[in-house]
């Protein structure tokens, strides 16, 4: 079962996207919550549940990069996930985006590790980049 309180948390959001569909920042911490949702059903042993919330969490933040490309958060939040999937050479990708822009500290933090465990180049500014 979904962690509580996911329901109304992806209701809200979903209400949010229904009257503006474009909306970037909606996407992307719609997409995010729901992978931190994958975590804890897959931590839990609900593996069936993780998949399809991890899938539906990179599609949230997929639509995000597609309409706003160089949205550090969506495509931090991405690479976290891409991890998660095996998707080394895709997460590698987005950190190499996120080299290019202007990816605030706080979200170079969270995707450093990544990039150090993949082996991927660490953007500047990021611990150990």
């Amino acid at each position: 079962p979904a962690p509580i309180g996911l329901n109304v948390v992806q209701a809200r959001f979903d209400a949010v996207l229904e009257e503006d569909p474009q909306n970037v920042e909606a996407l992307t911490y719609r997409g995010w919550y729901v992978i931190l949702a994958a975590r804890t059903a897959g931590a839990a042993g609900d593996t069936a549940s993780a998949d399809e919330l991890l899938a539906s969490g990179v599609a949230s933040l997929d639509q995000a990069i597609e309409i706003a490309p160089n949205t550090p958060d969506a495509r931090a939040f991405r690479t976290v996930a891409r991890e998660q999937l095996g998707d080394d050479e895709g997460a590698c990708a987005d950190v190499g985006v996120l080299a290019e822009i202007n990816t605030p500290p706080m979200i170079l933090g969270l995707v450093g590790p990544v990039a150090e465990r993949l082996g991927c180049p660490l953007p500047a500014g990021s611990p150990g980049g």
